[in-house]
């Protein structure tokens, strides 16, 4: 489902988790790190938990799912003050 038009539907106060394809930690690295920064763009850090849609695949790299978490890790945004910081 669209992130944008669940946000829009349900507001904003539900938290929102998932939405990116497994199958894209098969691709390369650069692909990966794009859609993943694409999807946490879509709500700007807000109210969402970045996470595989499907969960991981069998025979997933390991070094795919790092490269995912790390760029969510790491997301940029239009507006930082959104981003999310690291726990402490």
């Amino acid at each position: 489902m669209d992130l944008r038009e669940l946000r829009r539907t349900l507001g904003p106060k539900i938290a929102l988790q998932g939405n990116l394809d497994p199958a894209v930690l098969f691709a390369p690295e650069e692909t990966i790190r794009r859609v993943t920064q694409d999807t946490v763009a879509t709500l700007g850090g807000v109210g969402h938990i970045l996470n595989l849609g499907h969960g991981i695949l069998q025979h997933t790299p390991v070094e795919s799912a790092k490269i995912f978490v790390e760029t969510g890790q790491h997301a940029q945004f239009a507006n930082e003050t959104n981003a999310a910081l690291p726990s402490r």
